[in-house]
């Protein structure tokens, strides 16, 4: 949900929501909404970190490179560029 309609509707909440299912990748960070659920002490629920099917994420020139020299597949650098970005006190919490 974007940071407009959270204005909308969450000053008439009884209860606020818990968590935020938002799209959340490397080509997608949307560092304004994260922030600003963080300020409001909702969850961000990342769907799609790997990208749909067809995506150019797992393909990307740069995350191919890091996993390569790592030894890692690209599906690791990208969850882990995700467990990197989220916030602390949401690290532990964090569900994709």
């Amino acid at each position: 949900m974007s940071k407009k309609k959270l204005e909308e509707f969450l000053p008439s909440c009884e209860i606020p929501p818990a968590a935020n299912q938002l799209e959340l990748h490397v080509y997608n960070p949307d560092h304004e909404l994260v922030s600003y659920l963080k300020e409001k002490k909702i969850l961000v629920q990342a769907y799609s970190p790997l990208g749909s099917s067809g995506s150019p994420l797992i393909k990307d020139e740069t995350v191919v490179a890091v996993a390569e020299k790592y030894g890692l597949s690209a599906a690791d650098v990208l969850l882990g560029w995700l467990g990197a970005f989220a916030p602390v006190w949401h690290r532990l919490k964090l569900m994709i």
